[in-house]
């Protein structure tokens, strides 16, 4: 039995529609597809520009983590130092009392020597202002300051021919309190003798009669002499 041709025109009809249903279908996945491709393309590009601005951000933390480290060792090592000096401080702290305590005590040692050897030259200074008087007296003697430490002793009544020629020398005392002279006129030869026995006696009187005597022996026609004026 033969097909009507009606009948295949329909089927064919209908083949037809299917046949443009499924490409439309197969258009339409291969375009969601293609999409979908393309999304994943730019969606791919976007994540590997994100890991890239990541793996540089992680750099920097990693470079920012290390710089921390560092200054956290640098911090460290300086509290370890200042807990190290901390602990010495008692130590470093006697030990500047102790010198304070010996330096105090070098003080006051060096006032007590300035304080005794004002006083042992105020004493001798004392007298030699007490024998002014009996040396003019007895030696035909006088003083006068010169400047602020020296004295100026004048002797007259050495040379008979002439009683009022001035004999003359001039005194003054150190630091360590040791006598010395100088400018005397006329010159002694013995002079030097003379002020080292005065710094081992201490007796001035008798230093001031030896110097008038060697004066006097120093006279011409006068050697060897006697005093012609009485000790007092």
């Amino acid at each position: 039995m033969s097909i009507p041709e009606a009948e295949l025109g329909a089927v064919a009809a209908e083949l037809d529609a299917w046949v443009v249903s499924k490409v439309a279908t197969f258009d339409a996945l291969t375009e969601g597809h293609r999409s979908a491709i393309e999304a994943l393309n730019e969606n791919s590009s976007l994540l590997a520009q994100q890991q890239a601005e990541l793996d540089e951000a992680l750099g920097r933390r990693s470079d920012a983590a290390k710089h921390a480290q560092r200054v956290a060792s640098r911090l460290s090592a300086q509290l370890e130092q200042l807990n190290l000096e901390q602990q010495q401080l008692p130590a470093k702290r006697a030990q500047v009392e102790r010198e304070i305590e010996h330096e105090s005590h070098s003080l006051a040692t060096l006032e007590r020597a300035i304080a005794e050897q004002e006083v042992a030259s105020e004493r001798r200074a004392a007298e030699l202002a007490k024998g002014t008087s009996m040396y003019k007296r007895w030696l035909g003697l006088t003083f006068e300051r010169v400047g602020d430490d020296r004295l100026r002793l004048d002797l007259t009544h050495v040379d008979p021919s002439l009683p009022e020629r001035s004999f003359s020398f001039e005194v003054f005392v150190d630091a360590n309190n040791l006598y010395h002279v100088s400018n005397c006129s006329p010159p002694l030869p013995g002079l030097p003798l003379l002020v080292s026995r005065l710094n081992e006696t201490n007796n001035f009187a008798e230093f001031v009669r030896t110097v008038r005597r060697k004066f006097q022996e120093s006279v011409p026609g006068r050697e060897g002499a006697p005093p012609t004026i009485t000790q007092p």
